[in-house]
C-alpha cells in the first residue's frame, strides 16, 4: 500500500484530545498520516522509514485546516511550541507543529490481515500501511477490530501480553527417578512459537543425593535435554543457576521453541529432598 502524500481526514475514535508536537527540520508531516517521535523529540515522517529504529512512539496526525496554519511542507528548522499548552494547541502553535493523537483508535490500511490476527501487534511499513508481521516496520498498537483483509481499527500504543516479556514460575519436583522431565516438564502454553530468553533455577535446599541436572528444550515432556543448562549441581548446596550464566557446553539462553515443545529438567540421580522453584522468561515469536 502507498504512503500518504497529501492532507486527509483522520478516521479516529476516542476522547478526541490531541497533543502538539514540533516537526523535525526537513520533515514533511501530513494530516491523517502516521508519524514517529524520534529520540530528539520531533516528528519524522514514516514514508521512507526515517529514524524507525530510534523512534520512541508512533502518533497519528489529526486533520488540520488553514485556520491553524499548519502547512504540510518541509521545514528548514525544527519546530517549537510557544505560549501555554492551551494556546499552543490552537493559534500560538508554530506552523511547524502538528496536532497528534497518541491514544485511542484509528482506522488503518493493511497489506494483508485476517480475522485470526485480532489482538496481534500491528507494525507500520510507512505512514499509512500496517501489517501484523514485523518486517523493517515499527510497532504502532494492537488490531482490535477486523474489517477486511486490508482494513481494521488499531488501538494506538496499546500492547497486550503477546508482545511483552512473559514470565512463568513453578515448583521443581524432588524426583527420585531419572526419567526425562522428572524435575520439570513445562509445555509451551501459548500455541505459538516462542523464544526462551532464560530459565532460572532457585535451589533453596539441595537434594540428599549427589545429583546433577540438565535442562533444555525437548520434543515432549519425558525426553531429556541440555540445550539450556548442560549440567548443574543440585545435590551439594543451595544455589541459583541460569541458562545465561551457567549454560555450560552446548547450553545457552535464547532458544527457539515450537508450539508443541517442552522444557524439561532431568536429574542424574535421586533428587529426594530437593526444594526449589524455576522461572522461565520468554516472548512469543510471531
Amino acid at each position: 500500500m502507498a504512503a500518504v502524500t497529501a492532507e486527509r481526514i483522520l478516521e479516529y475514535m476516542g476522547r478526541g484530545e490531541t497533543r502538539p508536537i514540533p516537526v523535525a527540520s526537513g520533515a514533511t508531516i501530513y494530516g491523517g498520516a502516521a508519524a514517529i517521535v524520534t529520540k530528539e523529540g520531533y516528528l519524522e515522517d514514516l514514508s521512507t522509514g526515517a529514524n524507525v529504529q530510534e523512534g520512541r512512539i508512533v502518533v497519528w496526525v489529526a486533520d488540520q485546516n488553514d485556520t491553524y496554519n499548519n502547512t504540510p511542507t518541509a521545514t528548514t528548522s525544527a519546530g517549537s511550541i510557544s505560549g501555554t499548552f492551551q494556546e499552543a494547541s490552537i493559534t500560538a502553535g508554530d506552523k511547524t507543529v502538528r496536532q497528534c493523537q497518541t491514544d485511542g483508535f484509528v482506522l488503518c490500511t493493511f497489506t494483508a490481515i485476517a480475522q485470526s490476527d485480532l489482538y496481534k501487534t500491528v507494525y507500520l511499513q510507512n505512514n499509512n500501511t500496517g501489517d501484523e508481521t514485523q518486517i523493517d516496520g515499527i510497532r504502532v498498537g494492537t488490531l482490535t477490530t477486523y474489517l477486511s483483509a486490508t482494513s481494521g481499527w488499531v488501538e494506538l500504543n496499546k500492547y497486550y501480553q503477546k508482545d511483552d516479556l512473559i514470565v512463568s514460575r513453578g515448583t521443581i519436583t524432588a524426583a527420585t527417578t531419572t526419567t526425562g522431565g522428572d524435575c520439570i516438564s513445562w509445555v509451551n502454553p501459548t500455541g505459538e512459537t516462542i523464544i526462551v530468553e532464560d530459565i532460572v533455577l532457585d535451589i533453596t535446599t539441595a537434594a540428599t543425593g549427589a545429583a546433577n541436572a540438565e535442562v533444555g528444550v525437548a520434543a515432549n515432556g519425558t525426553t531429556s535435554s541440555s540445550t539450556l543448562i548442560n549440567t548443574c549441581d543440585i545435590g551439594s548446596a543451595a544455589a541459583v543457576f541460569s541458562a545465561t550464566n551457567d549454560g555450560g557446553a552446548g547450553g545457552q539462553s535464547y532458544r527457539k521453541m515450537t508450539s508443541t515443545q517442552y522444557i524439561t529438567m532431568t536429574p542424574s540421580a535421586t533428587a529426594a529432598g530437593l526444594v526449589g522453584t524455576y522461572m522461565i522468561k520468554y516472548r512469543i515469536w510471531e
